[in-house]
């Protein structure tokens, strides 16, 4: 990724989940890397709307559960 930048989130912000989004929101992010947990909490809420920046999810560290999964892909972000 040439001339992307790199945030580093401080851990008190990936408890509170509307301001992560809007951190997301506000600075472009284009890639998210999280644990399938997080990203079930941020992505996956029917109630909050996608996150048009978002064009690739990465999911690591931990068994992505397929309920999970579904739920990212019918929103309509590319997992990987």
């Amino acid at each position: 990724m040439h001339g992307a930048s790199l945030y580093v989130i401080k851990n008190d912000l990936l408890t509170e989940i509307p301001v992560l989004r809007r951190f997301i929101r506000v600075h472009d992010i284009h890639l998210l890397y999280f644990i399938p947990s997080l990203l079930n909490r941020l992505l996956c809420d029917e109630r909050s709307e996608k996150l048009e920046s978002v064009g690739i999810v990465i999911s690591g560290a931990d068994k992505l559960e397929d309920a999970v999964k579904n739920k990212i892909l019918e929103k309509g972000y590319p997992l990987y």
